[in-house]
């Protein structure tokens, strides 16, 4: 059967339209195709350059990420000293003079008691005041350094010294400090040795050994203490009262004769 024109004519167009849809779809693909190689050769490019600025400093805190610090380890505080307990000195009591005072240094003007034992041909008890140099005088040997000293102190001295120059070949001392005293002599009607009570003053002392005698010059009464002896006007300390003395232990008053 023969074709007319007509029907090869569709056939002809037909065909070319086929052939048109194909290359443009080839060209799509061909497109997409060149689409993806070109965005993924670009993406390299871009984080290279991406990398490039971050080492540049300027950008780096938008691209690197920001990594916090690690917390530093808490230091400990340096652990608290000790505190100790505070130990109060205790204070000792002072001993009864009666029996002498063992922690107490001898200085001049203060009275002493010696008591010897054990020797021959009896025992014996020496009274005495350490004088201005500090000495103390004893039977048989004298003079001896006494101030500065404490009870026991001097009775082992004096314990050597009798044994070790040949006096004794046993003795037994003991040193007793008694009560302080002081003395007053001349014209006064009671003169003597008196304890040194607390706070005692010449004006007092006068007056507790029964005051003056007719014969006393008030203006002239001398006391001594140790190598210092002043002379006071005692008519002077009665108007003024504020200008007393307190009297020490081992103070010596003098009241001396008026010349009239």
């Amino acid at each position: 059967m023969r074709m007319s024109k007509v029907h090869i004519v569709g056939v002809m167009l037909a065909l070319a339209v086929a052939a048109l849809t194909g290359c443009v779809s080839r060209s799509s693909d061909a497109g997409g195709a060149d689409e993806g190689l070109a965005a993924a050769t670009a993406r390299p490019a871009l984080a290279m350059s991406m990398s490039r600025a971050g080492t540049d400093g300027a950008t780096s805190s938008a691209v690197a990420p920001v990594i916090p610090p690690r917390p530093s380890a808490p230091t400990s505080a340096p652990a608290p000293a000790p505190v100790l307990p505070v130990i109060e000195p205790v204070s000792q009591p002072l001993a009864s003079m009666e029996t002498g005072v063992t922690f107490y240094r001898f200085k001049s003007g203060d009275p002493v008691v010696i008591h010897l034992r054990g020797i021959y041909p009896k025992d014996e008890a020496v009274e005495d005041i350490i004088d201005e140099d500090g000495n103390v005088t004893i039977p048989l040997i004298g003079d001896i350094p006494a101030a500065g000293k404490s009870t026991s102190q001097l009775e082992a001295d004096i314990t050597r010294m009798y044994i070790e120059g040949g006096y004794y070949r046993s003795i037994t001392v003991n040193v007793v400090m008694p009560s302080p005293f002081y003395f007053i002599r001349g014209e006064i009607r009671s003169p003597g040795r008196f304890p040194v009570v607390s706070g005692v003053t010449i004006l007092q002392a006068i007056a507790a050994a029964g005051g003056y005698t007719e014969f006393a010059n008030q203006r002239n009464v001398q006391l001594i203490r140790g190598k210092t002896t002043t002379t006071i006007n005692m008519r002077d300390i009665e108007r003024n009262p504020e200008r007393d003395i307190r009297l020490e232990s081992g103070d010596v008053i003098v009241v001396n004769r008026s010349i009239l």
